[in-house]
Order: C-alpha cells, then sequence, then structure tokens
C-alpha cells in the first residue's frame, strides 16, 4: 500500500537483493556450516532480503539454512513479484555476481523488467577482455574506458556486457618500460541505452542495502534469534521485517525531513524513550514529556501526523452488502 499510495507511475522503481549470514551458537533448527563475511565456515542462519530503495524499506526477507547458495530460488522471487509490478512501473534489479543468472534475464526480459547485475570474472572472460578482438574499447578518461558485447542466453534472450578497464596506476604517469596493469569489471543489463558510466553510477547506488542489512541486525536485532525451531525463527525474522518497514513509513510520513535518515537505535533515544509524567488535570490525564532533543512544536506536529495516517489495513473500508 506504500507503494501504491506515495510512488507515481512515471517512477522507476529500483529493488537491491542480497543476503546476509549471521553466526550462531548452539544446535537450533537450520544451522549448517555457511560463509560469515570469511572464508572459513561457520555456523550460521542465512538471510536473502529484497531492498526497496526508492522508499528505504524491504520488499521481502527471509531466513534461510546457513549452507544455502545465494542464487536458492533467485528465480522464483522473481516470478512472485515480477507480475505484481508489471504494466504499471518500470522496475529495475540490482544485484552483485552471486545473482548472475541465465534463467533470471530470460524471466526479466519476460516481464519486460530491467536487471543491473554484475558478471562474475571468471578465467575464461579475463582472457576475452585481455586478448580478445571483439571488444572495442572507449577512450580513457581518468584512467577508466568502456566496452560492450551483445549476449544471448541458451534461449535466445538478448543481454548486454558493459566492461570496465580502470588504471590500476592512475595516480602517476607511467615511467618509460612500465606496462600498465588493469581491473576489470563486468556489468549485465537489458537496457541498451544506458551510457557505459551512468550504469555503473546507478548500479552502485545499491549501497544502501548494506546500511539497512547493519541496521536490521543491531538495532532491530535479526542477528539475535536464539529459539531451536526454525519454523519459530522464520516467524520472528517476518515479524522484524515488518516492525522495520512500519519504522520507515513513520519516517517518510511522519517525522520532519531531517529525521528520516535517522536509525532506530537515534529514535529510540529521541523520539520514543522519553521521559515523561502523568498528571490529572480538569478530570482529564495529561502526559507531560520532556524532551531535550526536540521542541514542543515539532513533537506535537509528530503527534498530529501520525494521526492523520489511515489506511485500509488500519481503517478498512466498509463493503456494501447485497
Amino acid at each position: 500500500m506504500d507503494l501504491i499510495q506515495k510512488v507515481p507511475r512515471t517512477e522507476t522503481l529500483y529493488f537491491d537483493i542480497d543476503a546476509t549470514a549471521v553466526e550462531k551458537y548452539g544446535r537450533q533448527e537450520g544451522v549448517e556450516k555457511g560463509y560469515v563475511g570469511k572464508d572459513l565456515p561457520e555456523s550460521c542462519y542465512q538471510y536473502l532480503l529484497i531492498y526497496f530503495n526508492n522508499r528505504k524499506t524491504f520488499l521481502h526477507g527471509t531466513i534461510r539454512g546457513g549452507s544455502a547458495h545465494s542464487q536458492n530460488d533467485f528465480c522464483g522471487y522473481l516470478q512472485r513479484f515480477l507480475p505484481m509490478l508489471e504494466k504499471r512501473w518500470q522496475v529495475v534489479f540490482r544485484g552483485d555476481s552471486g545473482y548472475f543468472n541465465e534463467r533470471a534475464i530470460e524471466i526479466f526480459n519476460e516481464y519486460d523488467a530491467g536487471f543491473l547485475i554484475k558478471a562474475p570474472m571468471i578465467e575464461a572472460k579475463q582472457n576475452f577482455v585481455q586478448i580478445g578482438t571483439g571488444l572495442s574499447w572507449s577512450g580513457e578518461v581518468n584512467g577508466v574506458s568502456y566496452a560492450n558485447y551483445t549476449s544471448v542466453t541458451e534461449t535466445g534472450s538478448k543481454y548486454r556486457e558493459i566492461y570496465k578497464r580502470t588504471r590500476k596506476d592512475t595516480d602517476g604517469q607511467l615511467s618509460l618500460g612500465d606496462v600498465a596493469t588493469y581491473r576489470y569489471d563486468c556489468l549485465a543489463t537489458n537496457d541498451f541505452v544506458i551510457e557505459e558510466g551512468k550504469a555503473f553510477e546507478v548500479y552502485n547506488k545499491r549501497a544502501h542495502i548494506e546500511n539497512a542489512i547493519k541496521e536490521l541486525k543491531e538495532d532491530y536485532l535479526l542477528g539475535h534469534i536464539v529459539t531451536d525451531n526454525f519454523d519459530a525463527n522464520d516467524a520472528i525474522t517476518q515479524v522484524t521485517m515488518l516492525a522495520y518497514m512500519l519504522v520507515q513509513v513513520m519516517k517518510n510520513e511522519v517525522l520532519p525531513p531531517k529525521m528520516n535518515r535517522m536509525r532506530l537505535s537515534t529514535l529510540r533515544t529521541q523520539v520514543f524513550n522519553i521521559p515523561a509524567c502523568l498528571v490529572h488535570w480538569a478530570r482529564r490525564k495529561i502526559t507531560h514529556l520532556q524532551n531535550i532533543f526536540l521542541p514542543e512544536h515539532m513533537m506535537a506536529r509528530i503527534v498530529k501526523r501520525t494521526r492523520q495516517i489511515s489506511s485500509w489495513v488500519l481503517n478498512p473500508p466498509i463493503l456494501e452488502t447485497q
């Protein structure tokens, strides 16, 4: 409902997908050997999260066994959500190389949705960009140049590979006899119009999901699930995701603009957990607040806007009966 009410049809929707793991201790159901931000396998849970960048909230989140691969059921989630958005908004999904999947590319094209997904630079691709003759590199600007290549999936779905070549020694001039070394990146997309540099610029904005995941783990204690039953942990995860979404609605619709970027931990100390006393006056009970962070007029504004929020969830319409 937040999407339908607040995002115009002319706006492009950006969804970022990522997975994160939380190390666990004990014998909880579903805790398996996986990876927790390092090379050594550890016992953990994994969370798959889809972030809705336009409204700074999550579209979906789920808990999985620690050994799950990032791509597990990625295509299934696309087939679940893309039909809901098709022909209403232009949609773009962004993801790292763990989500590069030819079947996913076919699904994106099927539902007329866009994607910007990093392609893994495997050895064959490295050889292709370094010594192959199929690429035409643009002029180098600030040590960076680009090239394009059109690929197809096994079923004939076309997509574009944008290669970025970055000179590693851009800080200084090469000495006589030195050989320039480069770093290569590849971005896959079905947008054949966007400029190469702009494509990487738009892709890099997916970094916001990292901050959102950090807030989920630290402020909403998503990483502190301790029950032994996996279904119970799944339920806790969904309630936590709902709490996050509701707080984001409050940030977007109720709080002053300068406060809508605050994390939950800051909101607790400056808005929620503030000293007050209950007094009786003229047969009424009144709460006197003492908030050193917010002036009275701002607190009154927050209370007023909170009371004005209405939706069919909180105030469902009365259906006419025949």
